[in-house]
């Protein structure tokens, strides 16, 4: 799976919507939009943040 498709799997297995994850990471909706269309990737910190906020480990989000 991409990396896009991994924050969507986990998003959604937190039952959490496009916009409560975008509040919840500090970034706008359609950022997320875009992460999860693999359009562009997060950057390094925001990538541990998402971790925090969506459970996961690092290597899960990105290999997974």
């Amino acid at each position: 799976m991409s990396l896009g498709e991994n924050i969507k799997h986990f998003r959604e297995s937190n039952n959490m919507t496009i916009k409560e994850l975008a509040e919840k990471m500090g970034v706008q909706r359609t950022t997320i939009v875009l992460w999860e269309a693999d359009k562009t990737a997060p950057k390094l910190g925001k990538l541990v943040a998402m971790c925090d906020v969506l459970s996961c480990d690092i290597d899960d989000l990105i290999i997974r």
